[in-house]
């Protein structure tokens, strides 16, 4: 009688001691104490520019892809990193870590994971981080709407803004310092074919020169004449081989 009780207990243990394992089981992987995160799985791919790389691929405690990272190295031996590229397991673009030719951080470029262009560039000296960054704005067709420069302090260092036309060219340049004073700017013109016609240089008090444009009844630009302090400083004309290929020629005004 004895042995069948000792039985009894024995079963009612060994099930208690199954099912608390379960629990904790459980418990333990949805916490990630058991490393519930699956090893990276490591396939070789190659990015747009052909070099190649290595996917790594990190999963959560649920098995749902978290995040990729894919090294581009520039040696087939995976010893000179040139830069990694996070996205996240919705395939969106969140960060690019350049690296130097020594194996160094060299910048890093942040994205918000709608555009393709980076929203903030991170500077590093050494591999390590200066502290200076970029923030950019862009327009619909990609192009820098606005930057800002900011110190290891995150104060604003230097504003720069672009105005385009309706074809996208640039219409204007300007630099504003710290307390939104003019540094420089730059105003383009164009003619009624859309080439640039006239570029006026700007520093903090006013124009300091500009350059006119002039072209040959096909397109090809025949003319660059600079002026400086209102006053012409030099010109350059082109002339064209057979191939298309231009000569550029320097005159002075005061040549004979």
């Amino acid at each position: 009688m004895k042995s069948k009780k000792a039985k009894i207990i024995i079963i009612i243990v060994a099930v208690l001691v199954v099912v608390a394992a379960a629990v904790v089981g459980i418990v333990g992987y949805n916490a990630g104490w058991f490393g519930g995160e699956k090893e990276p799985e490591l396939k070789q791919v190659y990015d747009e520019s052909g070099s190649y790389v290595v996917r790594d691929e990190y999963y959560n405690s649920e098995d749902r892809l978290e995040y990729v990272v894919i090294k581009g190295y520039s040696d087939t031996e995976h010893k000179k990193l040139s830069r990694e590229t996070y996205k996240s397991g919705e395939d969106k673009l969140m960060k690019i870590v350049h690296y130097n030719d020594g194996g160094q951080i060299s910048s890093v470029d942040e994205y918000n994971g709608e555009i393709p262009q980076p929203v903030v560039h991170r500077e590093y000296a050494n591999g390590e981080p200066t502290g200076s960054y970029f923030t950019y704005e862009y327009t619909d067709g990609g192009d820098i709407l606005k930057s800002i420069e900011y110190d290891a302090n995150n104060e604003i260092v230097k504003t720069v803004k672009r105005e385009y036309n309706d074809k996208g060219a640039i219409t204007l340049y300007l630099e504003t310092g710290k307390e939104g004073n003019q540094i420089a700017k730059t105003v383009y013109e164009y003619n009624n074919e859309g080439q640039e016609s006239v570029v006026t240089f700007y520093d903090g008090d006013g124009v300091t020169g500009y350059v006119e444009y002039e072209y040959s009844k096909d397109g090809k630009r025949t003319k660059m004449s600079e002026y400086v302090g209102g006053e012409l400083s030099s010109y350059r004309t082109y002339t064209y081989d057979e191939n298309g290929t231009a000569q550029e020629t320097i005159h002075y005004p005061d040549e004979k």
